[in-house]
């Protein structure tokens, strides 16, 4: 068997070996300060060995690439992450959130709080970087970042707050207008006037720690380059909003992503991109004024003569999110550059 060759300097300080990485993690508790796991479709058997085998402080990397079971099935998703989801437009959002929420509840059983530092829905996978805390007290703060919610298929939702409901005046996390609580308790979509479905519980927190993102060196991969650039300009804001899916819904014309923007940030609310979909806005902006903003004519171009300059500036910056194969394209391209 060929042997991999190390330098002489790495020799007492790696190790080598084909173990079961479940039972290496079990026998080595709170041990590794990195832990690292890239396995084919779900991560999910994998987390209590990793939570218990990593120090505090430690961090830990999953990939899952068994986005249809986090994106749209909404039986296996209860079964492997033991969580509810629905086939929702935000679905790439709402995977991610799904499987940190798995993540944050195992911790918890441990007495373990987590820290999400970088978090991607990326193609056909999620990557997922989170800092763990091995606190008590953390642990508990830590699950007041799930939530339960009411979602619809258009692409509207309502958070409820940790019992279940949206009645209790001292959760910062729910809504509590009048038109949210007739919502809950005709459990209809305003929108579409479709039954509502209950998801969760899904993580409300941060995606990311900005301070962890800004002190990563920089990547020679062009792609790298313009996702964590992308990451650096999002918003904290839950799930995003596609702009030709809500066009699509409301059957018009599928209007400028300036004027969308100016619009929103003329309203006070927060604005950005989204990593996850193209042509998606990220805001607090409620769904259902969203709608209006689409219906009123001030989404006429032709009417608005002045734009946002924010705006003007976000819809200037160029984002790449293609993946360049230097080898595909005609035959003299791929003997060029083998």
């Amino acid at each position: 068997d060929s042997k991999l060759k190390l330098k002489k300097s790495a020799d007492k300080r790696v190790f080598l070996t084909n173990q079961n990485c479940d039972s290496l993690m079990a026998n080595n508790s709170n041990f590794f300060h990195v832990i690292d796991i890239d396995p084919f479709g779900s991560f999910s058997a994998h987390v209590p060995f990793a939570l218990k085998s990593i120090k505090h402080d430690g961090l830990l990397c999953l990939t899952a690439t068994d986005t249809a079971v986090l994106f749209k099935n909404r039986l296996k998703c209860r079964m492997k992450y033991d969580t509810l989801i629905n086939k929702t437009p935000w679905f790439a959002e709402m995977g991610l959130r799904a499987a940190i929420s798995y993540i944050a509840r195992q911790a918890a059983i441990n007495e373990m709080a987590i820290e999400p530092v970088l978090s991607l829905s990326v193609d056909f996978y999620i990557r997922i970087f989170i800092r763990i805390k091995r606190n008590k007290t953390s642990a508990k703060k830590c699950l007041e970042s799930l939530n339960y919610f009411y979602t619809c298929q258009c692409g509207y939702f309502l958070q409820l707050d940790r019992q279940g409901g949206i009645g209790n005046k001292n959760s910062k996390s729910c809504d509590q207008s009048e038109e949210s609580k007739n919502v809950f308790n005709k459990n209809k979509c305003p929108i579409c006037f479709q039954s509502l479905v209950l998801c969760g519980p899904l993580w409300t927190g941060k995606l990311h720690d900005l301070n962890f993102v800004e002190s990563l060196p920089e990547s020679e991969d062009k792609r790298v380059q313009n996702y964590l650039k992308m990451i650096k300009q999002e918003k904290s804001a839950l799930f995003y909003h596609s702009i030709s899916k809500i066009s699509k819904l409301l059957k018009m014309d599928c209007p400028p992503m300036l004027v969308i923007l100016s619009e929103l940030l003329k309203r006070g609310y927060l604005v950005s991109f989204s990593h996850c979909m193209a042509n998606a806005v990220k805001t607090d902006c409620p769904y259902t004024e969203m709608i209006k903003i689409f219906k009123e004519n001030l989404l006429n171009s032709k009417n608005n003569k002045e734009f946002d300059p924010e705006a003007i500036k976000m819809c200037n910056t160029k984002y790449n999110r293609e993946i360049m194969n230097m080898n595909g394209g005609p035959g003299s391209r791929y003997k060029k550059n083998k």
